[in-house]
C-alpha cells in the first residue's frame, strides 16, 4: 500500500524531543569538567538540529561529529546523526547508527520506529518492522504514528482485525490523521463489507487532506467498484486535476469516460 509517512518537520520535532531527553536524562552528580564537556556537546547538538531544520546537512554533520566525540555515552547525538543519514539517503548507515543509539539507551521509541520504517519501506521486511513498531508503541503509547504504522503493517500482513484496532488507536490519539482514516475505511469497506462506515472514513480522510492525489485515486476506485458513480467521478476527476501527468492518469481518464457513458445510457 502506498502511504505518505510523517513530514520532515514532524520527524525533526520528535528527534529534538528524544535528543533533549537522552542528553539530560542522567541525574548523577559529576565533576565540573564533565558537566562542561556535556554542555559543550549539547551546544553542538542543538546547533546540528538547527542546521538540519534549515536543510544545511554538511554543517549539521560537522556539529554532530563533535557532539558524538564529546558525549560518547549519550544516545542523543547518534539518534540525530541517524536522521541526518536518512536525509542523505545513506540508509544502511542510518540503521547502524539507530542501533548504536539503542545500544546506549534501548528505550528510545523513535529509534525503534525508524528502524521499523526502513525495514518496511526499503526491504519489505514486515516481520522485523512489526516487532520494532510494537516496541516503539510499548515505549511511547502517546504517539499516533506508531499505531498508524502498526495498522498499516498488519494490513499488509492481512491481519485485518489487528489492523482495525491500531488504526482506531491512532485516531483516538490524533483524530485528524488522514491516512489512519483511510486505512480504517479500507478495512471496513474492503474486508468487513461495512460500506457506509468505510465510505464515511474515506470522506474524513479527504476532508483533512483534500489535495492528496493518492487518496483521491484510491477512494475514487473504491466508489467505482461499488458502482457509486457520482462519488467515483468526483474523486477520480479531482485526481486527474491534481496529477494529470501521473502514470495512472491515462487509465483513470479512460475509466472516467466509461463511467460517464454508462450514466448517459442509464438515463
Amino acid at each position: 500500500m502506498t502511504r505518505i509517512i510523517m513530514a520532515h518537520g514532524r520527524i525533526l520535532a520528535l528527534l529534538t524531543l528524544v535528543a533533549a531527553a537522552a542528553a539530560h536524562g542522567c541525574g548523577e552528580a559529576r565533576r565540573s569538567t564533565e558537566v562542561d564537556v556535556d554542555e559543550a556537546g549539547s551546544a553542538h547538538l542543538e546547533r546540528a538540529i538547527m542546521q538540519l531544520d534549515r536543510g544545511n546537512l554538511d554543517r549539521a554533520m560537522d556539529d554532530l561529529i563533535v557532539a558524538v566525540e564529546m558525549m560518547p555515552d549519550s544516545a542523543a547525538p547518534p539518534v540525530v546523526l541517524a536522521g541526518l543519514y536518512e536525509a542523505r539517503e545513506e540508509i544502511q548507515r542510518a540503521v547502524e547508527t539507530y542501533r548504536a543509539a539503542l545500544a546506549l539507551d534501548p528505550t528510545i521509541a523513535m529509534a525503534h520506529f525508524k528502524i521499523g520504517l526502513i525495514c518496511k519501506r526499503m526491504r519489505n521486511d514486515y516481520d522485523t518492522a512489526l516487532t520494532r513498531f510494537l516496541r516503539a508503541a510499548a515505549l511511547d503509547s502517546t504517539e499516533s504514528e506508531y499505531f498508524y504504522q502498526l495498522g498499516d503493517t498488519y494490513h499488509d500482513l492481512e491481519r485485518f482485525a489487528e489492523a482495525k484496532v491500531n488504526f482506531e488507536k491512532a485516531l483516538e490519539l490524533n483524530p485528524t490523521h488522514p491516512y489512519a482514516h483511510y486505512g480504517l475505511g479500507e478495512i471496513l469497506e474492503s474486508h468487513m463489507e461495512r460500506l457506509e462506515p468505510g465510505f464515511s472514513e474515506y470522506e474524513k480522510a479527504v476532508s483533512i487532506l483534500p489535495r492528496d492525489p493518492v487518496l483521491r485515486l484510491k477512494i475514487g476506485e473504491a466508489y467505482a467498484r461499488h458502482r457509486r458513480h457520482a462519488d467515483a467521478l468526483r474523486h477520480l476527476k479531482e485526481f486527474l486535476r491534481l496529477a494529470p501527468d501521473s502514470r495512472e492518469a491515462p487509465a483513470i481518464a479512460d475509466l472516467v469516460t466509461r463511467i460517464e457513458r454508462s450514466q448517459q445510457l442509464s438515463r
